[in-house]
């Protein structure tokens, strides 16, 4: 988390973004941070949650976004995949297996 001076925050655009269950959308692009997700606001509600950012007018690769404590932090663009359901499965399987031998283990060393 970074506290900018008033200087430096001149030299990005406010907007407003919107709060969404895939991250902070602005212009059709997502972004998180760690405090977003530590704090839980990617959590499903019925209510429109809307943040002020702060856009760098060279790189749309991150936002300054605002806190609930009115620090500003940096939120990065993220990338939504599409999963295959197929891979996932076989993904949670190999997990249930892998998890399935270190309580074997753990149990023999007992």
């Amino acid at each position: 988390m970074e506290t900018i001076n008033s200087e430096l925050i001149n030299l990005f655009i406010p907007a407003m973004s919107e709060i969404t269950e895939k991250g902070i959308k602005y212009k059709d692009m997502y972004y998180s941070c760690h405090w977003a997700i530590r704090n839980q606001w990617f959590q499903s509600t019925a209510n429109t949650r809307m943040l002020k950012v702060y856009v760098d007018t060279v790189s749309e690769d991150y936002l300054l976004i605002t806190l609930e404590n009115g620090c500003l932090d940096i939120a990065l663009q993220i990338q939504h995949q599409v999963a295959d359901s197929e891979k996932l499965d076989e993904y949670y399987q190999q997990l249930d297996k892998i998890k399935k031998q270190i309580k074997e283990r753990k149990r023999k060393k007992k």
